[in-house]
C-alpha cells in the first residue's frame, strides 16, 4: 500500500491484475486526491464524522447508521 520516506507517505498501490485503459483515469484521478492527504507518522488513526442530523458540520465518532442517514437526505433533498 505504502511507505514511510523521510518523513512522508509514498504510495505504492498494487492491482489483482492488469487494469483496463479506461480503468487507468479512475487510478490518476485518485492518486491526485491522495496527493492532497497529508499523513502524520506516529499519530493515532481514527475515523471522524463532520455532519449532524442538521448537516452542521463537527467532529464525532464515525457510525455508519449516519453515513446511511446523511446520504438519504442528500439523496431525497430533505
Amino acid at each position: 500500500m505504502g511507505e514511510w520516506r523521510y518523513g512522508v507517505w509514498c504510495w505504492s498501490l498494487k492491482w489483482r491484475r492488469n487494469l483496463f485503459d479506461w480503468e487507468q483515469k479512475d487510478v490518476d484521478d485518485l492518486m491526485r486526491c491522495l496527493a492532497e492527504v497529508n499523513l502524520v507518522q506516529d499519530s493515532i488513526d481514527g475515523w471522524l464524522w463532520v455532519h449532524d442530523k442538521d448537516n452542521m458540520v463537527f467532529e464525532s465518532e464515525f457510525r455508519v447508521r449516519k453515513l446511511k442517514k446523511w446520504i438519504s437526505r442528500q439523496l431525497h433533498g430533505l
